[in-house]
């Protein structure tokens, strides 16, 4: 095995120009990502046939190549090489890891701050979501009763990160824009202290500055935009103070103006002014789901797979957040199963096809990956590869979604789906969702198997 990965990490490296061409390697759960001094000298289709090799892609400067469950064997081998010190796997991007001297445009600048400061705060919400779901087998059963201690503090377990969401925010955020967490979090605390937050939507909700300036209090509990903003502008506000402030005042000046200054803005400007453009995004698409659910439902399901090929997908993360901490599901995440599902079933097809048995193990390992809710390795190393289970797999996920659609199928947190979050989806409509999912693996696998790929195919 440690030939296999050394192999493919030289391979890998002589085609992208050789170890002096490369600044930083990282990688996620699929892809090794390189930061690399000039992309010009990569030999992208090279580097596409070398064994193990599921495909490559570029995002956010960076050069990935898609090696599925193998990517951190491969990442230790490359760093070795490259004398680097190995790191943690991230999430998507992170905030510097891009190609020196090149300027990410709006789309991946956005995809950069999404990705950066909303996916490490869903790893607790996908625990707490997971919590929900056995609250919710609990209870159906009558293991428990609402009223019982136990549902209190499984209750308490399951809906306390939302209650402090903002303050998993302010940290996440102050780390993308390389602001102190600590103030970050001193700011929020005033905007959750418990006597402003008891007055907001009362008639005591407007509070007087200086017995002039109006504050209008308002709930920040499960606030997400407002506190991005807030972090935002106390970065730049620290940036300025360290120009002007004597170093031997900057432990007094500093965290009083910023925790001082930032408080009073957010509390008067910033937080109302964004909690109104939060509701704003958030009504939106209650309205969508709430009325054309088909219609947004369908499109999820069918075109999510090109969304992970754009690298816009993690745009959704934040919309979910807001409708999970508002209403306490979401309804897009069935949509996102569905799609993945389809993408386990084409992966499946070419698996019971093939007589390659490198390509077999391939699409075996892809096609549970892609059950379980990863699916880099069945999209790029099956649907991408041979194209048409691209398109069987889009029409199979849209027969699931309309089934999802019409069950009102809902999640009560964010998870790898379908298997990875199955205890999600408990409760009313959970056999809906079994029915959704069953029938969209078994419909890609039938269609991809019959019109997508024949056996000659093995290049």
């Amino acid at each position: 095995m440690n030939k296999k990965y050394e192999a493919l990490a030289d391979g890998i490296l002589e085609r992208v120009g050789g170890k002096d061409n490369v600044g930083d390697a990282l990688h996620c759960m699929t892809r090794l990502r390189l930061v690399l001094k000039d992309q010009s000298l990569v030999e992208d289709e090279e580097v596409k046939k070398l064994p193990g090799v599921l495909g490559t892609g570029s995002n956010a400067g960076q050069y990935q190549v898609i090696l599925g469950n193998d990517v951190d064997k491969v990442y230790e081998v490359v760093v070795k090489k490259l004398g680097l010190e190995i790191r943690a796997a991230v999430d998507e991007m992170e905030g510097d890891a891009g190609t020196p001297g090149r300027k990410l445009n709006l789309v991946e600048k956005f995809i950069q701050l999404v990705s950066s400061i909303f996916l490490p705060v869903t790893y607790p919400i996908a625990g707490v979501g997971l919590v929900s779901g056995i609250m919710a087998l609990c209870t159906s059963q009558g293991w428990i009763t609402g009223s019982s201690d136990t549902y209190m503090i499984f209750q308490a377990i399951s809906d306390g990160i939302f209650c402090f969401l903002p303050f998993a925010i302010a940290v996440s955020a102050a780390k993308y824009f390389k602001a102190n967490g600590f103030l970050s979090i001193a700011i929020v605390g005033t905007l959750l202290y418990p006597s402003l937050s008891s007055l907001a939507g009362t008639e005591q909700g407007v509070l007087k500055l200086f017995e002039v300036l109006p504050i209008h209090l308002m709930s920040y509990s499960y606030s997400i935009i407002p506190i991005i903003v807030c972090v935002w502008l106390q970065s730049k506000l620290e940036r300025v103070l360290k120009k002007f402030v004597p170093r031997v005042l900057e432990q007094i000046v500093t965290p009083l103006a910023v925790i001082f200054l930032m408080s009073i803005l957010t509390l008067g400007i910033i937080g109302p002014a964004m909690t109104m453009v939060s509701n704003g995004i958030g009504a939106v698409f209650t309205y969508l789901f709430d009325n054309v659910l088909l219609a947004g439902g369908l499109l999820m399901g069918m075109f999510y797979p090109w969304m992970v090929i754009a690298g816009v997908h993690l745009a959704f993360v934040p919309i979910q957040l807001d409708m999970i901490a508002k209403t306490g599901v979401t309804m897009i995440l069935p949509f996102m199963a569905v799609a993945n599902t389809a993408q386990a079933g084409a992966a499946f097809a070419v698996f019971l096809k093939t007589k390659n048995q490198e390509l077999k193990s391939v699409a075996g390992s892809a096609a549970f990956s892609a059950l379980v809710g990863v699916t880099e390795p069945a999209l790029y190393g099956i649907s991408v590869r041979y194209k048409k289970p691209l398109y069987t797999a889009t029409a199979a996920a849209a027969v699931g979604s309309v089934i999802m659609a019409l069950g009102r199928v809902s999640a009560s947190g964010l998870a790898l789906s379908p298997l990875g979050g199955l205890p999600l989806y408990l409760g009313e409509t959970f056999g809906i969702f079994l029915l959704g999912i069953i029938v969209t693996f078994a419909l890609s696998t039938v269609l991809t198997y019959m019109f997508a790929f024949k056996k000659e195919e093995q290049g």
